[in-house]
């Protein structure tokens, strides 16, 4: 595929996802086809056990729009998304969540305001979110607490579906933990902010790890990142 071609690049990071990898990058293709014929589709297994790895082995040589890279160890989605922003070759690119409980084909209204001009970033908001009381409690409280600290109202600070124009993410690194907060990253960067109302499933195979519990790491790390940009 020639480089300088390549519309849009989808980064699609997984861990353990063998159930739901295959379905989801082939909705991540139609909806890419509406948009574009010309994109790229960049899975990152974060260090897979379960054999998902051998599924995007598979879909990568039925299609060369596809693309897989792998970590040796599971090192966490920030370092899974710092490796698909460093081989996106795209003029837009997003990322996506495997657990199926985001719709790939939301992916071409993010892009449409991009397109247009009107932002440089578009975060997506499940506003309808289906998820249990212990996950929607405490993301309301992280989602109130990081707006304050970075004044960006944004309702839904880790959605697992984002676009971008690709200058806007040039140079940005993610240290642990720091996707939650790249809309901000952009943001400071003088680029211009939107969100768009997306679809939102219920989980349907795996185990989310958010909670309460998971809420005082991300309060840590907001503190941490608040603290770093004020010094630079």
């Amino acid at each position: 595929m020639n480089s300088q071609k390549v519309d849009v690049s989808v980064i699609v990071p997984f861990f353990n996802e063998a159930g739901t990898l295959k379905y989801v990058i082939k909705r991540v293709e139609k909806a890419l086809q509406k948009v574009s014929s010309n994109y790229e589709v960049i899975m990152v297994d974060d260090g897979s056990s379960d054999g998902s790895g051998g599924i995007a082995d598979q879909l990568v040589k039925e299609n060369d729009k596809l693309k897989v890279k792998y970590h040796p160890k599971n090192l966490g989605k920030s370092a899974a998304l710092n490796t698909g922003f460093k081989v996106a070759k795209g003029k837009y690119a997003a990322f996506i969540d495997a657990d199926m409980q985001y719709e790939p084909m939301d992916i071409p209204m993010l892009l449409k305001p991009l397109k247009a001009g009107y932002v440089d970033a578009v975060n997506g908001w499940r506003k309808k979110r289906i998820d249990p009381p212990t996950k929607i409690i405490p993301s309301k409280i992280f989602n109130l607490l990081t707006s304050m600290f970075f004044g960006i109202k944004l309702h839904d600070w880790n959605c697992g579906l984002k676009a971008f124009k690709k200058e806007a993410i040039k140079n940005i690194y993610l240290s642990r933990n720091q996707h939650r907060f790249l809309i901000a990253l952009i943001a400071q960067k003088g680029y211009k902010i939107g969100e768009v109302v997306i679809k939102h499933y219920a989980r349907e195979r795996g185990q989310s790890k958010y909670g309460f519990k998971r809420l005082f790491q991300g309060f840590h790390d907001l503190i941490v990142l608040w603290i770093l940009l004020r010094i630079r």
